[in-house]
């Protein structure tokens, strides 16, 4: 159901993407079409290794306790990090680049406000 759900919602997003880029006249809208699916083969990718990971967990902790849940979970969500991170480095992604920016060297706060 859940890949259902998400596939219905890329295929919205392109095609209202699409007609409102005709009725428009946007010009750059071909680049952020091609980022958008540059971005849908790469969630692709970091699908197939996560699964791949998760499979090769299930054979050494068992989900079935709470523990072993929670395992599985706090590895596979580090895993998606650092391919996430990687990732925004490799295709220059501005926005990843800034979060890490912002994590590496976080503003210093004055007066407990961050200015």
């Amino acid at each position: 159901i859940a890949l259902a759900i998400s596939l219905s919602a890329i295929l919205q997003v392109l095609f209202l993407y699409v007609i409102w880029n005709k009725r428009s006249g946007n010009t750059g809208g071909k680049k952020v079409l091609v980022f958008y699916f540059r971005i849908i083969l790469l969630g692709i990718c970091f699908g197939a290794v996560l699964e791949w990971l998760k499979i090769i967990m299930y054979r050494y902790i068992n989900a079935h306790t709470f523990a072993g849940s929670a395992a599985v979970c706090l590895i596979i969500g580090s895993a998606f990090m650092a391919l996430l991170m990687t990732a925004g480095y490799i295709f220059k992604i501005p926005e990843i680049h800034e979060g890490i920016r912002r994590f590496v060297r976080p503003k210093k706060e004055t007066n407990g406000y961050n200015l």
